[in-house]
């Protein structure tokens, strides 16, 4: 059986957060001693292979979004002979140019949420866009965003699932100009191409979509290419094979069937999901499933207990994987 949990932002926390709920690098080191208790930790590698222990539980610790903090948290990591995969949306590295929801991320925190919300009515009435747009992302926000208050989980569902592509770049890039200098953004916050080769040497590195959008809300043709555009460049930059994914958002309305075909298309052969869930039977697949390392022992909002944690994940019937 193989568990794999997934961390984002890995950095002190603000005093008061708004949008970025981060672990810290200490925090990540005490969660995974916990986890280490009832598994082995293997390496992307090892699951691509399927060189996976057969008689206890295996665990891949991986990091989605590709941020600079991740590959010192990597680093770390590594002297302490935990392996772990790093996940990274390729656009900045082709354009120069922040990731949108990382770019919203960056706003709600810096900027007054009663100034957002302004432009945001502002934009829907100059747009013409149906306010029922923003009144479903009020309901749907808090249940995908659960980490979230429910104001701030509803600004970021509307900007990433009721807009278009151009109406939300046009809606964040203002309200992210309003805030910063896009290019000392980049260089400050994502990991390098330098970090990438490096992280790569060990097969650590892996694609998360080029431009981190949902790729069950684009066309076949776009999600295609999507992908196969993160593969190349990171395989050009790396000299490497590229074998997985991790698909953006990973669930909901962000993923269906027939994107795990198109990822099969482009040559991955593992694909990571948001699904809760234990992987069991013949690795890897294409829709693997992953805890949120706040979900497990040692996270905000633990599902199971520190010291029963591998009897309560075997106990898992398969319905409840998929949660």
């Amino acid at each position: 059986m193989l568990l794999i949990t997934t961390y984002h932002y890995v950095r002190p926390r603000a005093a008061i957060p708004k949008a970025i709920f981060p672990v810290t690098l200490e925090e990540v080191c005490s969660q995974l001693a916990l986890i280490g208790r009832h598994c082995e930790f293997v390496s992307l590698t090892d699951v691509e292979n399927n060189h996976l222990p057969s008689d206890c539980l295996s665990c891949l610790v991986t990091f989605d979004d590709g941020l600079q903090e991740q590959f010192y948290a990597h680093e770390l990591l590594k002297g302490r002979g935990i392996p772990s995969a790093i996940f990274v949306p390729t656009m900045y590295l082709e354009t120069g140019k922040a990731i949108g929801v990382h770019k919203l991320h960056a706003v709600i925190e810096a900027l007054d949420l009663s100034l957002i919300k302004k432009r945001i009515a502002l934009f829907i009435q100059e747009r013409n866009i149906r306010p029922k747009f923003y009144d479903d992302a009020c309901i749907k926000g808090p249940a995908l965003y659960k980490n979230d208050p429910a104001d701030i989980a509803s600004i970021k569902f509307f900007v990433n699932f009721s807009l278009t592509a151009p109406q939300r770049d046009a809606l964040v890039s203002a309200l992210f100009d309003y805030a910063f200098v896009e290019s000392v953004w980049v260089t400050d916050n994502y990991i390098t191409p330098a970090q990438i080769q490096d992280t790569a040497a060990t097969g650590s590195v892996s694609a998360h979509g080029h431009t981190h959008e949902p790729l069950a809300l684009l066309s076949r043709t776009a999600a295609r290419n999507d992908m196969l555009r993160s593969k190349k460049l990171l395989e050009q930059l790396t000299n490497r094979q590229i074998n997985t994914i991790s698909y953006p958002y990973g669930r909901g309305d962000a993923l269906a069937d027939w994107v795990y075909i198109e990822a099969e298309a482009c040559g991955f052969v593992c694909g990571l999901t948001t699904h809760r869930g234990i992987n069991r039977g013949m690795l890897p697949t294409l829709n693997m499933r992953r805890y949120d390392c706040n979900e497990l022992p040692g996270g905000s909002r633990p599902l199971f207990d520190a010291d029963r944690l591998q009897d309560q994940l075997c106990a898992l019937e398969e319905p409840l994987a998929g949660l």
